[in-house]
């Protein structure tokens, strides 16, 4: 069959309806299950709200359907191909978590729906890059979308845990970073002077993963403010370091081939990822033990039942993290006891001692002198993707 450049423009463009369609559906869908938890204006806001925020969506996609062909080629591909479709689901997800910013929390399981969406959206970020890639359907389209919606996912992320009182208002900048980095080489271009590409890094995937995670976990109805707010202090330190690195770079202040940078950044990371954790893991350790004997002494009352089962996993979380065996992912695991911990009785300073260096590992890792850290691969490497 031969190329026509034309049918498939147009067959692009009944994809693009396609999509609007089932966004609409969507819209009418959310805002039905709405209705027993929120009075009929917040609803409407939040109808109002979710549907501006798709219809930028809609216009931003339908403005680059020209773009859906692979990198180096001309010829335009008549379908969007499974990894866009998924990119264009995760925008919808973020569509309707946007309309949360104008209302407030929903009564009942529907408390759940914000962090739902995200979770949602964020599981759909992870797929859809593999989806593409297996289906030999990655486009300059799905670059495009696919940067975009992560920049629109942290700002609405964020501003909804914000508007629901899980996050103070200042951490508004940690949604706005990507704009605000756009903006700033905007201006530098302007003003005459010469950007220069980001250079390739191994750390910055695993913290954009690491901070969409801690969004999602932000969201959920059970995580008290001052929870939230320790733990978003921890997670913006390594987010404002990686742009604000990013930002010097770009701007030509840093030269990431120089020897000084080379040098600095090898001793950097040795200092925060190879001798430091060990550090974090022996105070944890003993942390944990002063925690875990209180709660022995004194049963929690808000779980009397499921006590050996949180005095369990906090022991073996802890003893794996000691180890350096799985430590990120005993870290995610000692991070949900000492958080629902923290919602029934406070965050007492042990707690909120023990809660912030289990972030902190988890950020970190657990460094040197670790019997076995197969996570660490696997956060940095894109779904479906070899090793090298």
């Amino acid at each position: 069959m031969t190329y026509d450049h034309g049918l498939a423009l147009l067959s692009l463009r009944r994809r693009w309806l396609a999509a609007a369609g089932l966004g609409v559906t969507a819209l009418v869908a959310g805002a039905a299950l709405l209705l027993p938890a929120l009075d009929r204006d917040a609803v409407i806001r939040w109808l109002l709200v979710a549907a501006g925020v798709l219809g930028c969506q809609l216009a931003f996609f339908g403005r680059r359907l020209g773009l859906n062909r692979r990198e180096g080629e001309d010829r335009l591909l008549p379908g969007l191909g499974p990894g866009n479709a998924l990119t264009l689901v995760r925008g919808a997800l973020l569509a309707l978590l946007a309309g949360f910013l104008v209302v407030p929390w929903p009564r009942g399981p529907l408390a759940w729906a914000p962090a739902v969406l995200y979770m949602a959206a964020d599981v759909a970020d992870y797929f859809d890059g593999y989806l593409a890639r297996v289906s030999r359907h990655a486009t300059l389209l799905g670059q495009a979308i696919d940067m975009e919606f992560d920049a629109l996912g942290l700002l609405v992320g964020v501003g909804v845990a914000i508007h629901l009182g899980q996050l103070p208002t200042v951490f508004l900048p940690f949604g706005l970073a990507r704009y605000a980095f756009v903006l700033g080489v905007w201006v530098l271009e302007r003003c005459g002077r010469t950007t220069r590409p980001l250079p390739e890094s191994v750390s910055r995937r695993p913290i954009a993963g690491l901070t969409m995670a801690f969004v999602s976990a932000a969201l959920w109805p059970v995580v008290i403010p001052p929870a939230a707010t320790l733990a978003g202090i921890l997670f913006a330190i390594p987010f404002a370091a990686s742009f604000g690195r990013d930002g010097l770079v770009v701007s030509g202040i840093l030269d990431p081939d120089s020897d000084v940078y080379r040098i600095g950044r090898r001793r950097l990371k040795r200092l925060l990822l190879d001798l430091l954790p060990p550090v974090l893991r022996a105070l944890l350790a003993v942390a944990l033990a002063l925690l875990t004997a209180r709660m022995l002494q004194s049963p929690p009352v808000w779980a009397p039942a499921p006590q050996a089962l949180f005095v369990g996993l906090q022991v073996l979380a802890g003893v794996c993290i000691a180890a350096g065996f799985v430590g990120r992912l005993a870290a995610v695991g000692l991070v949900v006891p000492l958080g629902l911990g923290a919602s029934a009785e406070g965050l007492s300073p042990l707690r909120g001692l023990a809660f912030g260096l289990a972030i902190a590992i988890l950020i970190l890792g657990t460094g040197a002198a670790s019997l076995w850290k197969p996570e660490e691969t696997r956060l940095r490497r894109r779904a479906g993707e070899r090793d090298d």
